[in-house]
């Protein structure tokens, strides 16, 4: 008798101890699905923090060790909402990133209680700059124009142009998609109002997504615009077209679109270097996709250039460059490796940046006249040098052992 009450008294204490310590410091982080993540939110009126990320995201990884633990950050968001983890590649993750339109990581999404978006944050920093997300959201859910409130009036029929603009700005502002407003905004606009340059500088400068007829309306007059105009909209229209709407496309296989997209971005006139080099990427990875050998050799020459007039010497000095560089503020003490999740893993990486981007270049090239052109074109004596070469660079790599194979045996 003596033994079980000392044993139900040990028990007690040790409930009572689990019950009293402290919880963690830092964000709490809800554990369960989605829909119950929306069900525990309305059971406690709170707003709910979504921290989407991937696992090879390293800002991401950052954040989680450096921000997310701080006791001011748990102070800010654990009172106001309910915290939750989303993996955007695995699971109901890879549904909910297409519906908020996740394009970087880590991306954070602020919601009401009825999962309603109502602030969208990207890219990691500091916990001062993260914890003023919550002060933005807080004033953001108390406006009438907020996206849950136009929803609802744009689903009951309102078309007033003025109303869906305020609805297109907001879905701006939030990085929707919002070809659907921007289609019932044209039905409702006036062909010669449409027409003027102001309204066409409005479509350049908020349109998300490519799906718009508001899109085609725009290129169609595009040509007709002034310099200012162009300026205005050009950067904006390069980055929906060739940053975004153009990989999405290769990734889905669209080819039509694919086309399309890029004979939007030549009409958009002259291309910096950077764009330039983007863009050839883009149509030797097209090139591929088609069989088209005559832009497959055109791009593939392009993006090798001189690169094989540079010495292995010479390349391996501007890798020690480049390390040194990178290393500098970590030497210097103006940054700490170890705040910094997977530095020592990233590190072996960084010892030869610039013989992974000749390797990647030489690589790509050569893997695209394996794959398309004809076993009697020279041109493929040239992707075997590329393929060897970076071999050289990075050895050890099997696609690259698989190449040189596939080269020597057409």
């Amino acid at each position: 008798m003596k033994t079980s009450l000392a044993i139900i008294i040990l028990c007690l204490v040790k409930i009572l101890s689990l019950a009293q310590a402290p919880r963690q410091s830092g964000i709490h982080f809800f554990q369960g699905t989605y829909a119950e993540l929306l069900k525990e939110a309305q059971q406690q009126h709170k707003m709910i923090f979504i921290d989407v990320y991937t696992d090879w995201c390293g800002p991401c990884k950052a954040m989680d060790k450096n921000i997310f633990p701080l006791k001011e950050v748990g102070d800010k968001y654990n009172p106001l909402f309910l915290s939750y983890k989303l993996n955007a590649e695995k699971g109901e993750g890879i549904a909910l990133a297409k519906k908020f339109n996740i394009e970087a990581y880590p991306s954070f999404l602020y919601l009401n209680s009825s999962g309603d978006l109502i602030h969208k944050a990207v890219g990691d920093g500091p916990a001062a700059a993260f914890n003023s997300h919550v002060d933005k959201a807080i004033t953001l859910a108390g406006d009438k124009n907020q996206l849950s409130n136009l929803e609802a009036e744009f689903t009951s029929g309102n078309r007033q142009p003025e109303f869906l603009r305020t609805y297109i700005s907001r879905k701006l502002a939030l990085g929707l998609d919002n070809s659907q407003v921007f289609d019932e905004w044209l039905k409702v606009v006036s062909p010669d109002d449409l027409k003027k340059e102001d309204h066409l500088v409005f479509i350049g400068q908020h349109i998300v997504g490519v799906q718009s007829s508001a899109l085609v309306f725009l290129m169609d007059h595009y040509d007709g615009l002034s310099e200012p105009a162009k300026s205005a909209i050009k950067q904006r229209l390069y980055d929906q077209l060739a940053e975004t709407a153009i990989p999405r496309a290769i990734g889905e296989k669209k080819l039509m679109e694919i086309k399309q997209m890029t004979s939007y971005v030549q009409q958009l006139g002259p291309l910096s270097e950077q764009q330039l080099v983007h863009m050839n990427r883009i149509n030797l990875l097209y090139a591929g996709m088609v069989k088209n050998e005559a832009l497959a050799k055109k791009c593939g020459y392009t993006m090798v250039g001189n690169l094989m007039n540079i010495s292995m010497d010479s390349i391996h000095a501007q890798d020690a460059r480049r390390y040194e560089q990178l290393m500098a503020p970590f030497i210097k003490g103006e940054k700490d490796s170890t705040k910094i999740p997977g530095f020592q893993e990233e590190k072996k990486y960084i010892v030869n940046v610039f013989s992974r981007e000749v390797y990647n270049k030489l690589f790509t090239a050569a893997s695209s006249f394996s794959s398309v052109l004809d076993s009697r074109d020279k041109a493929l004596e040239d992707a075997l040098k590329w393929a060897t070469r970076a071999q050289q660079l990075i050895p050890g790599v099997k696609e690259t052992a698989d190449l040189i194979s596939k080269l020597k045996g057409k």
